[in-house]
């Protein structure tokens, strides 16, 4: 039986992987590519995980589904889309691919993408247990998304979300705390980074200078706002901007 995992992916101890073009390195581990997909017509892809500390590392690696409710992430088991293979042990210095399948087969393809999220943990040793480095040791979880269901390799979602803006609008909710709410009625995700709120006089304000999060196709996502933030868009036409795949995206704001 399929059970809910909700979580507040904010929350949990995980690093999330915001580079693009290279590995990421954090704590002991690289992993990359940090954005894979499955195409329309593929049924799999791959991701390579290296281990840059001196001592081996035992690590599991699963695929949940993953939604968005309430303005929060949440995940959900599921057994279409996994990992291969589900565990694996890797030496100092060497790297492993990890493949993720898809079991029926080739993705179809679909008006609206399917998301997922790629969980690597750490497993503790258990040779450690009682000793000094395991009071210690910190067990570490690494998480990256995977998209997969729409179009196939070289299309461009960054110049349909573009052309699409229509279908990404904002509003600020909440009463003493201010959140800036996103809608995304589009069938592709949005990757929202350095996300800033523009005035129809050109003056601008940065809301993030980094990741700030995703919103996924048909979903809503909400974070927290600043009180200089609030009052900077509050009562005003202001536009949000964000950067996706080296492409400028606006979200206009709904009408009330």
């Amino acid at each position: 039986m399929e059970m809910n995992v909700k979580s507040k992916l904010s929350a949990i101890l995980m690093l999330t992987l915001l580079l693009n073009a290279m590995p990421v390195n954090a704590a002991s581990l690289g992993i990359w590519p940090i954005n894979p997909r499955i195409d329309v017509n593929e049924s799999a892809t791959a991701i390579w995980i290296k281990n840059n500390d001196r001592r081996p590392v035992m690590l599991q690696i699963r695929v949940m589904d993953w939604h968005q409710n309430n303005g929060q992430d949440e995940t959900l088991e599921q057994q279409s889309v996994i990992a291969s293979p589900p565990m694996v042990r890797v030496n100092p210095g060497e790297q492993q691919m990890i493949r993720i399948v898809h079991r029926h087969g080739n993705i179809p393809e679909n008006t609206t993408e399917r998301s997922h999220r790629i969980f690597v943990d750490e497993v503790p040793d258990s040779r450690l247990e009682g000793s000094e480095d395991a009071s210690l040791k910190l067990q570490m979880r690494y998480s990256l998304p995977l998209f997969s269901g729409v179009g196939n390799k070289g299309r461009n979602i960054p110049k349909f979300l573009k052309s699409n803006t229509p279908q990404l609008t904002y509003r600020i909710t909440g009463d003493e705390e201010k959140y800036l709410e996103v809608d995304n009625k589009t069938g592709f995700h949005a990757r929202l980074s350095q996300v800033k709120a523009i005035r129809p006089s050109g003056e601008t304000l940065m809301l993030s200078d980094g990741l700030l999060g995703y919103v996924l196709p048909g979903q809503q996502m909400r974070w927290e706002l600043s009180d200089q933030q609030a009052r900077f868009i509050h009562g005003t036409d202001a536009q949000i901007q964000f950067t996706q795949e080296q492409t400028e995206i606006y979200i206009a704001k709904v009408a009330p």
